[in-house]
């Protein structure tokens, strides 16, 4: 898959180029998944080849509109970054160039599924960059592409951000690209969804995102999305609309209980 295999022609009228890029994706995302769950520490040059045939083969994938494959490999390749995060020392990773690697392809994944590449313009913005037109027309048309994203693909692209600000942290400390536009537009519709949220759900964001970990190196989004979603509970409540049940709202809780032990270990 990484290496006898040319790329096809991106034509979304050609099946066969469709079949051979969806095929492709999904052998490597379930090559990262099982380097997730099995260990990678013997399979580093695995690791490797899997990642560059994931970035050879996402801009025909990208072209092909093959969506869902490409919601696959935010998860595999997100869980194998959250791997890495929960095997490294809080002062060090483990593999500091696989991190890169890593890094580098969930920026372009998330780049893929949310589509700003498409108007020439950058994935993200330094945090002090202020908001232009030219963003704020990014803004609308992330916000048609996630408005039809099933749940678990935006909380696929919640924690593909979170592991990718971790390993940048990692790897350049005192540097947070926090990619402003794509946060704040999945943020915005997780929190109109959040009547909706399941308990599967919430307990996805309270293992993952607040993993303490990941939370060590960069809390800003975890801490952005529960500051959101509490902030969003609070006003249902007050003004009696739907609610989310109330094992979410404890999960949701519990979050921003884990997020303040993270900070306070912080300060010590």
């Amino acid at each position: 898959v990484c290496q006898g295999w040319p790329l096809p022609a991106a034509d979304e009228q050609d099946s066969k180029a469709q079949n051979v890029a969806s095929v492709s994706l999904s052998a490597v995302s379930m090559l990262l998944m099982h380097f997730s769950a099995a260990g990678f520490a013997n399979r580093l040059e695995s690791a490797f080849a899997a990642l560059h045939c994931l970035m050879a083969w996402m801009p025909v994938a990208c072209e092909l509109a093959l969506r869902l494959d490409l919601h696959k490999a935010v998860a595999a390749t997100s869980a194998l970054g959250g791997q890495l995060l929960v095997q490294s020392s809080e002062s060090e990773l483990v593999h500091p160039e696989l991190a890169s690697v890593l890094m580098a392809a969930l920026r372009k994944l998330l780049v893929s599924v949310l589509e700003p590449a498409r108007l020439g313009l950058p994935a993200g913005l330094s945090q002090d960059d202020p908001i232009t037109l030219d963003d704020a027309l990014a803004m609308s048309k992330m916000k048609e592409a996630v408005e039809i994203m099933e749940t678990w693909h935006l909380d696929g692209c919640l924690y593909a951000m979170a592991v990718a600000n971790a390993l940048e942290t990692a790897n350049t400390p005192g540097v947070i690209q926090r990619h402003k536009l794509q946060e704040s537009v999945v943020i915005g519709e997780l929190r109109r969804r959040l009547c909706l949220l399941s308990e599967s759900g919430a307990r996805f964001w309270f293992v993952r995102l607040f993993e303490q970990k990941l939370l060590a190196r960069c809390d800003a989004l975890p801490g952005c999305l529960v500051v959101e979603m509490l902030d969003e509970l609070a006003c249902a409540e007050k003004s009696s609309s739907p609610l989310p049940s109330p094992a979410v709202a404890a999960t949701l809780r519990d979050c921003a209980y884990l997020l303040q032990v993270s900070r306070d270990e912080k300060k010590k």
